[in-house]
Formats: C-alpha cells, sequence, structure tokens
C-alpha cells in the first residue's frame, strides 16, 4: 500500500540540486579570521571547508554578517596556528545561516588576484 503525503509528492518531483561551484570543495578544519573593515573589527573563526575560490566558516559575532558584506579572511597553515594579518585576502559573504546564539555559518567567495595562496 503506498500512501500520496503531499511530502512525499514534492521529495519525488524534486530534481537533483546543480552543483555551481566551479573550485572543489575540501572538509578542513582549521583556526582563521575573518577582519570587518565597515566596523574595523577582527573576528575569529574556523573553517568547514576551503576551495581556491572561497571558504566555509564559523564565526561568533554580536553582529550578524549578511551577504554582499566585505570581509577579509586568513586561515592558519598546517606550520603554525598562528594567522598573520599579512594574510588576510579580501572576500565577500556569498551566504549567511545563524547557527545559534551568536554563532553564525558564513561561505566566502575570495576577491583579488591569486587570493588561495594567500588565505591559506
Amino acid at each position: 500500500m503506498t500512501t500520496n503525503t503531499p511530502t512525499a509528492a514534492i521529495a519525488a518531483t524534486r530534481q537533483p540540486r546543480e552543483e555551481r561551484r566551479r573550485n572543489k570543495r575540501f572538509r578542513i578544519a582549521r583556526d582563521g579570521k575573518v577582519f570587518l573593515p565597515a566596523a574595523r573589527q577582527y573576528l575569529s573563526a574556523q573553517t568547514r571547508d576551503l576551495s581556491v575560490g572561497g571558504a566555509l566558516l564559523e564565526i561568533e559575532t554580536d553582529r550578524p554578517l549578511a551577504p554582499g558584506d566585505a570581509v577579509q579572511v586568513a586561515v592558519a597553515s598546517t606550520e603554525s596556528p598562528l594567522v598573520r594579518d599579512d594574510a588576510l585576502v579580501h572576500a565577500v559573504v556569498v551566504r549567511a545561516d545563524a547557527i545559534g546564539g551568536r554563532r553564525q555559518s558564513i561561505a566566502v567567495r575570495y576577491t583579488g588576484a591569486r587570493p588561495a595562496a594567500r588565505a591559506a
């Protein structure tokens, strides 16, 4: 016996989501930091995944970020947990989701020339 529920009908008609990313992402958890030029503020960050074109980060902030916000991002290298200011690369927030409390997940796209080599 089959049941026709609205949820089952919707799930059956959905097409697989097309992958729009240009670069392969790698699940990597590293410490990092995000600089907010408009607020002149640094936020600690933890990467969830990285690619040569962007990153998914978790941050804690009193001022949630939104798509379109300009930021600068740096990720600690494997050799050192310190994140140097000269490693900051320009990026733009392309997606922002609340996690709970003051935690937020942000997806950023690097902007400028050769950003991935400097970000990590």
